[in-house]
């Protein structure tokens, strides 16, 4: 019997992967990675001309979220007016969750989801005593009016940031184009420049990794556009990678020569596209030169657009990557150029520089 004891087979004991962490949490975290990739699964059937305008409409007028949890929201419940968490629908505007309340998945930093909820499923807490009735989504809207509407003029940081940002990815920007008014600009790869940024404490200077050439005679506001659009091109992978980058990517929407060869305008072939509804998001959300017309850009190709092309994924992204560099909010460890060349990530070497 004691030798039979010995040889049995002892049972797997389930290990603990942390502290606090249990089977409850672990069952908890692959829901939240089921209802993850079961949106992913949804947002490619946002394929058809109209599914994609709703789409865009909604994140050009939701300034409340990330343009990418715009997307992941509207994938969820396409009649949301205006999202939110529970913490900023109370503090902000005394409006409570109702127990009815249908909440929405969206992708938060250091943490796994975050919940936030429609204004349908919110109700005021502090409700006017000779108005007992439910206030309506415009009036609401018409109370915290200067919250949501973007301003009338151009904030005049944005277009330094995106300056002070562009050697975090390797672009140097010349700005010594004496054309019309009109005339815009361009990126391409370029190493016949010298680029110089702090990380850290220390100050990098390199050759850059890529020019863009915009108008000095064109308004402030369209040259920020200008960077804009042609900052999309890259984030869209429109542009080659230079040699030195480690994690090269091939480029997406080849120009193909039949475009030319059949007549097709430029500014309507896929590359373009991607790069103006990049353009016209980042603007309607910000409130720059008064842009809402991504939905109308996007509705003027109706019939020419092959929407399995365009990556609504990769936009978003980059419209939040943008948003960050106009705000300041982006570092330079956030650039491309850290990303992609580790000699640049291994610029901050002391604990005090890597606190900053």
């Amino acid at each position: 019997r004691h030798v039979q004891e010995r040889i049995r087979p002892r049972q797997p004991v389930p290990r603990r992967r942390g502290r606090g962490v249990n089977i409850d949490s672990g069952v908890k975290m692959k829901k939240e990675q089921d209802q993850i990739d079961s949106l992913f699964s949804e947002i490619k059937l946002y394929r058809q001309t109209s599914s994609y305008l709703q789409l865009i409409s909604f994140i050009s007028k939701c300034t409340t979220l990330g343009a990418y949890n715009c997307m992941l929201v509207y994938t969820q419940n396409p009649d949301v007016k205006l999202a939110m968490t529970a913490s900023k629908w109370k503090n902000n505007f005394k409006r409570g969750i109702r127990d009815t309340a249908k909440p929405m998945v969206t992708l938060t930093p250091f943490r796994p989801i975050s919940w936030v909820y429609d204004f349908k499923d919110t109700y005021n807490l502090e409700p006017d005593l000779f108005n007992a009735e439910e206030e309506t989504f415009d009036y609401f809207l018409n109370r915290y009016n200067s919250l949501f509407e973007p301003p009338d003029k151009i904030n005049p940081v944005f277009l330094s940031n995106a300056l002070s940002a562009m050697p975090f990815y390797g672009i140097y920007v010349d700005t010594t184009i004496k054309d019309a008014p009109t005339s815009g600009g361009y990126i391409q790869l370029s190493s016949e420049k010298v680029i110089e940024f702090t990380a850290g404490k220390k100050t990098i200077t390199r050759k850059s990794s890529y020019i863009i050439r915009i108008n000095q005679r064109a308004s402030d506001e369209a040259q920020l556009m200008t960077i804009i659009h042609e900052l999309g091109h890259l984030l869209m992978h429109h542009v080659a990678p230079p040699s030195d980058f480690e994690n090269k990517w091939e480029i997406r929407l080849p120009h193909h020569p039949l475009i030319d060869l059949i007549g097709v305008p430029a500014n309507k072939n896929m590359r373009e596209t991607e790069a103006e509804i990049i353009k016209e998001l980042v603007c309607s959300r910000l409130g720059i030169n008064d842009h809402h017309n991504a939905v109308f850009y996007l509705a003027g190709y109706n019939d020419f657009l092959d929407m399995n092309e365009l990556n609504i994924e990769m936009i978003c992204k980059a419209v939040d990557e943008i948003e960050r560099i106009l705000k300041g909010k982006l570092k330079w460890r956030d650039g491309l150029l850290a990303k992609q060349i580790s000699e640049i990530r291994r610029a901050v070497t002391s604990p005090q520089e890597k606190q900053e």
